[in-house]
């Protein structure tokens, strides 16, 4: 019997008129919580309320989290909602409507972040009606280094090139100061790990298959590498 059950099971010996899910000692309920919302599982980045959405077919689709709890009534979400901003690792690729839903999440649910994956699928060059895009998660990256103030993890998808070489980008994921790990995959030069770990920022590189590995180790000889202005001497 899995220890929620365990817990599930235990209620069932209660009087009929204390059987309630509320009427369960806090720290059952805290338990209940904990069990339904594993310690970073990834939340697809809901649009305006809590609902998955499909990742682009590039990136693996992990098991979801089941949001189910937070709608029961609204005691049960103030006191889950914490747990659950604490323990996930939310998956962002659009910054517009992630802007949007950390509006709908308030200061303190914010402060709550513990882990976002970023994934860039669209980081334009060129045109100025394409740099837009580019300009958002700008904005967004300094937004969360202002305001997720209990950050402590980034898992960065680069999949395409330009976002894996450019210096803005590098300067402004470094600058993220409560960050203590940053998980790369995709497409990076070489000297973001240097860079990174020169600011006192842990680095991994996400497994992948060694087909991916080969594609990487040309994507990073085969670009001219651009370092950021950095504050330290990490790329002198």
């Amino acid at each position: 019997m899995t220890k929620l059950n365990s817990l599930y099971s235990t209620t069932m010996t209660c009087p009929a008129q204390s059987s309630s899910f509320l009427s369960l000692p806090r720290e059952i309920r805290d338990q209940i919580y904990a069990e339904a919302f594993p310690n970073m599982q990834e939340v697809i980045m809901p649009l305006g309320r809590m609902k998955a959405l499909q990742p682009p077919s590039q990136v693996p689709l992990r098991p979801q989290v089941n949001l189910c709890l937070l709608r029961t009534n609204r005691q049960v979400c103030n006191e889950a909602s914490p747990m659950l901003y604490s323990r996930s690792c939310f998956y962002v690729s659009n910054p517009n409507r992630t802007f949007e839903w950390l509006a709908k999440l308030g200061d303190d649910n914010i402060k709550r972040l513990r882990s976002l994956r970023l994934v860039f699928c669209e980081f334009f060059d060129g045109s100025s009606s394409r740099k837009g895009q580019k300009a958002a998660w700008y904005q967004l990256i300094h937004f969360v280094a202002s305001k997720a103030t209990g950050l402590r993890r980034l898992v960065l998808s680069l999949h395409v090139s330009s976002a894996g070489k450019d210096r803005p980008l590098l300067e402004a994921l470094g600058a993220i100061q409560t960050v203590q790990t940053i998980t790369l995959s995709g497409y990076y030069q070489k000297k973001w790990i240097s860079y990174l770990t020169k600011e006192g920022i842990k680095v991994d590189e996400e497994e992948r298959k060694e087909g991916d590995w080969q594609a990487l180790k040309s994507y990073q000889t085969d670009i001219k590498e651009v370092g950021p202005r950095t504050r330290t001497s990490a790329l002198n």
